[in-house]
């Protein structure tokens, strides 16, 4: 009996020692496009126990006594996963990978009115959206986790974004790429033939994609502002371009055919008000100054009241507004709103005469709703809207050609919309609630 009992005995410590058998689970997380690790990736028992964090290399360590368990890993900005894995019994290690892929989020809005409510296009909870374009069928987002607070006085009109990664995301609402970009960028700008740029203070970037992937090539940013911000648009062979600069009250639009070496002026737009508020600066300037600035005509052959306003900085003062008369290919016609003669006037690219002009006085009209000077072409070049506002809120009203009139207004159903573009009968824009955690997203409304 004795030898019965010692032999159980031994039975059940030996399966008492299989059962508390500890297996091991190495393994590592990554961004399933970009190929980066994760970290702060959680791990979890499907039953909720947390196992493990990934460390700053997106690795992981972990014991279990189970053969067969179910993990979940989650993340602030990635789509939850969960993976069962079993441990064969000759080993009692494994090794695994495992890449997730980045989450958006599509979120319900409230209704407002009678009008379909605004859709959530994109959204992030660990990025803002700081601007958007449209490329074909995909939409590039460049989002930011943050901006600067403070500022130079000189530097009070830029915005520096920081944490940047651009997003490419198909007609499904799908993001199939993207990628993290230079930090403090300034801008994304869109070039005449649609080609995106991201700006910083030192260079430009060309974004493109192919089959889905994002890319940058650096470009110099003295190269793109002197060849490629200038060009306004392509019209049958020709390009336009203008010598517009934001802190002087005048400029010119010309066309011309690749190759070359005549361009031909269109249209000369001049604020005459702020020309002469600019030229004023001249004569309060000291005696010293003012033989400064007639040096610097004497050299450059620039006006030396024009010299003696840059050197007073009248284009920092609250005085000084920016010249406004956007030029929009329409239907393959140059149109050219100068606010200054109150005049639509439209040309060929081959004539310096235009072929027909219209009177408009909608940015004149005294009424509740104030125009923003800002009027929006829509995506496939066939109309153009005028935006107004009160109380916060946009409205947008279509350019009836014909009539010169402008159609009803749409309101947009958020306060203080951003960025707003349209495509397709949709108004896109960005939009945080007040006084909420949310990040800026992108929505979209119908028109």
């Amino acid at each position: 009996m004795s030898h019965i009992f010692r032999f159980a005995l031994l039975l059940w410590m030996l399966s008492s020692l299989e059962a508390v058998s500890q297996y091991v689970l190495l393994g590592s997380v990554s961004d399933r496009y970009l190929q980066r690790p994760i970290s702060e990736v959680n791990i979890a028992h499907i039953a909720g126990n947390a196992l493990a964090t990934t460390d700053s290399d997106g690795l992981f360590r972990f014991e279990t006594n189970r053969r067969t368990i179910t993990l979940r890993f989650s993340h602030i900005a990635y789509r939850d996963t969960s993976v069962q894995i079993r441990f064969s019994g000759k080993s009692d290690t494994l090794v695994m990978h495992l890449a997730m892929v980045y989450e958006t989020y599509h979120l319900p809005a409230a209704e407002v009115g009678d009008s379909p409510p605004p859709e959530t296009v994109f959204g992030s909870n660990v990025s803002h959206v700081a601007d958007f374009c449209f490329l074909n069928d995909y939409l590039l987002l460049l989002g930011y986790s943050r901006e600067d607070r403070w500022k130079a006085q000189n530097d009070s009109k830029i915005t520096r974004y920081h944490g940047c990664r651009l997003f490419l995301q198909d007609s499904t609402g799908i993001v199939v790429d993207s990628i993290t970009v230079s930090d403090k960028i300034t801008g994304l700008e869109t070039a005449f033939d649609g080609t995106p740029f991201l700006l910083t203070d030192k260079d430009a970037y060309e974004v493109f994609h192919n089959l889905g992937r994002l890319g940058t090539t650096k470009v110099e940013l003295s190269l793109y502002e002197e060849r490629v911000r200038p060009l306004i648009d392509s019209v049958k062979g020709y390009y336009l371009l203008s010598d517009y600069a934001p802190d002087y009250p005048a400029f010119s639009v010309y066309s011309f055919q690749p190759g070359d070496t005549d361009y031909l002026r269109l249209r000369t737009i001049s604020d005459e008000l702020q020309m002469e508020l600019m030229r004023s600066e001249y004569k309060y300037l000291p005696t010293r100054q003012k033989l400064d600035a007639y040096r610097l005509e004497l050299k450059t052959g620039i006006d030396k009241e024009i010299i003696a306003s840059w050197m007073s900085g009248f284009s920092q003062s609250l005085y000084a507004e920016s010249v406004y008369a956007p030029v929009i290919v329409l239907n393959d016609t140059i149109c050219i709103f100068d606010h200054y003669t109150d005049e639509l006037a439209r040309y060929l690219p081959h004539s310096d005469s235009s072929v027909d002009s219209t009177g408009f006085d909608f940015h004149k009209r005294k009424s509740a709703l104030k125009y923003s000077r800002k009027l929006i072409p829509n995506h496939e070049k066939t109309g153009v809207y005028a935006v107004f506002e009160r109380s916060g809120f946009l409205y947008l009203r279509q350019y009836h050609f014909t009539s010169g009139d402008l159609a009803d207004p749409k309101r947009l159903s958020y306060r203080y919309p951003s960025r707003v573009k349209i495509r397709n009968g949709y108004a896109y824009y960005l939009y945080r609630p007040f006084e909420s955690d949310q990040k800026f997203f992108l929505y979209r409304e119908q028109l």
